[in-house]
């Protein structure tokens, strides 16, 4: 499952459609994703082989807003948008080559991210990509679930969220502890919450995606916004 954080006077995404990529061998692969109508883009998405990819900022420093270095590149050129990266990835069969991709990608036109890959089905496998702008380490996870967080006050700040996410799995069938732990809100530290709300940014929406007997279902739903009409 994945929230999306996002400023609330930012357009709202479109649902999760299926798209045909075309692989290097020729070979159609169908993947879906939801698209940010702003930069076009995503930042989640799955194939038919239970491929899944989510992205997330990396935060070098605590302070609001996005840092400088996320915007321009050293040269002082715009950086590409980071919700091209998946899209581009998805034709890939295991996660293991779309990080072998991404290495062979030019990621110097890149703001800084974590990507999350995923082997969907019963022998999950996960991997985390970070890229700092300088080089990119992958780092594997072999005993899911695991849970991943970031935040624009600084990606230290929501390490308390991975210790909720032990807590709630400890005491509950798996899927309905994932869902309930995604609407979960410290009523007096909604800026750190998984369902979190500050000035300006809240969460809005929450994606599930299931890879179950080669099938992929996608769920998708906006969270309603205030200040959004």
């Amino acid at each position: 499952m994945v929230n999306r954080d996002e400023s609330v006077l930012r357009e709202q995404a479109t649902p999760p459609a299926w798209r045909k990529l075309l692989r290097g061998d020729g070979k159609v692969m169908q993947a879906m994703w939801p698209t940010d109508p702003t930069g076009g883009g995503t930042w989640l998405g799955a194939n038919e082989r239970g491929l899944l990819l989510t992205l997330l900022n990396y935060n070098l420093e605590t302070s609001p807003g996005v840092p400088m270095q996320m915007r321009k590149r050293a040269d002082g050129t715009n950086l590409r948008s980071r919700g091209e990266i998946i899209p581009q990835l998805l034709a890939h069969e295991r996660c293991e080559e779309a990080a072998a991709a991404l290495a062979r990608s030019e990621l110097e036109h890149y703001g800084p991210f974590r990507l999350i890959a995923v082997d969907g089905g019963e022998a999950a496998r996960v991997l985390e990509m970070r890229w700092d702008m300088q080089r990119l380490d992958v780092r594997e996870f072999v005993t899911p679930p695991v849970c991943f967080a970031s935040s624009g006050l600084g990606d230290s700040l929501v390490r308390v969220r991975a210790d909720l996410f032990a807590k709630m799995l400890g005491e509950a069938d798996a899927v309905a502890a994932q869902r309930a732990f995604h609407e979960h809100q410290w009523p007096h530290a909604t800026h750190i919450s998984v369902m979190m709300s500050r000035k300006g940014v809240q969460t809005v929406s929450v994606s599930e995606v299931e890879v179950r007997g080669g099938a992929v279902e996608f769920v998708y739903r906006d969270v309603p916004q205030a200040g959004r009409e």
